[in-house]
């Protein structure tokens, strides 16, 4: 995933740097991660790119079937643990940039959509009414999963998460 670690010195010490990519892959900034659960603060954000204007993917999206099923996650690790079709908001709440965003990269896919919104588990109300605002405007499905109290998508991975019940909102 072209990651890198920082070492002991600077002001991202002890991270792992992970590069944020555009649409045409080009890296635009990068998230630090801390690796040690010493700092205060877990993630570190390089000053004057706004990162919630963004979203973090690990592959294409591809169909399962006639159906493309897209995972809205809070965090890049939960987007690796899912994999394909998981796409990072970077937090708990979506900008309208980001929204947008998702509208354009899912409506170039000429089939069936779902979106499902699987945020960590003390993010289920938000999540909640994530999917619905989504919901009003989208063409496709909509759906939230809630998670196991204490659970995120990194901790559960794709085949737990793909075992509970996904409430659909439209």
């Amino acid at each position: 995933h072209s990651c890198r670690y920082t070492g002991p010195i600077g002001k991202y010490a002890f991270r792992l740097i992970l590069p944020i990519w555009d649409s045409y892959g080009r890296v635009i900034t990068f998230q630090a991660r801390d690796i040690t659960n010493r700092h205060r603060q877990k993630y570190l954000n390089p000053h004057g790119i706004n990162i919630k204007n963004h979203l973090y993917w690990m592959d294409a999206l591809y169909n399962e079937g006639e159906t493309l099923k897209t995972y809205l996650v809070e965090g890049i690790f939960d987007a690796w643990r899912l994999g394909v079709n998981a796409v990072s908001v970077f937090g708990k709440e979506i900008t309208p940039t980001q929204k947008q965003k998702i509208r354009e990269m899912l409506a170039i896919e000429k089939c069936n959509k779902e979106l499902i919104m699987c945020f960590d588990s003390d993010a289920y109300a938000k999540t909640k009414r994530i999917g619905l605002d989504f919901a009003a405007t989208f063409d496709g499905k909509v759906g939230t999963i809630k998670l196991p109290k204490g659970e995120d998508p990194d901790s559960l991975g794709l085949e737990r998460i793909k075992e509970l019940k996904i409430k659909w909102l439209s």
